[in-house]
């Protein structure tokens, strides 16, 4: 069984680092031996030409109905080998049913 969450993107913040995030999804897989893990996909364009000037971690944050942080989680696109355009995945084990939100945003990787 599968579960459809909604993802929020803070655009401003991709702007900032030259970058937009594109075709990001989030899905819960529940499974029967409670093993549930969410997977976070996407990928990641530059605004302008085809090469990014740092290393950028992508987050996502889960959130429950109050607005609360559940999880974080994040993966690193790295410059060097940055071609144009990068898929991510990002996974959260032990996803459960109280996540309602998912927030995505990129940081310059500290």
């Amino acid at each position: 069984m599968e579960k459809i969450i909604p993802v929020e993107r803070l655009e401003a913040f991709e702007e900032r680092l030259g970058i937009t995030l594109e075709g990001v999804t989030a899905k819960i897989y529940l499974h029967e031996d409670g093993g549930n893990l969410m997977y976070v996909l996407g990928e990641v364009y530059p605004i302008d030409g085809t090469k990014i000037n740092k290393n950028i971690e992508i987050i996502a944050t889960a959130h429950d109905d109050s607005g609360r942080v559940l999880y974080k989680s994040d993966t690193r696109v790295e410059a060097e080998s940055f071609y144009g355009f990068e898929a991510f995945e990002i996974v959260i084990p032990n996803a459960y049913l109280q996540v309602s939100k998912i927030r995505v945003y990129p940081k310059i990787e500290s």
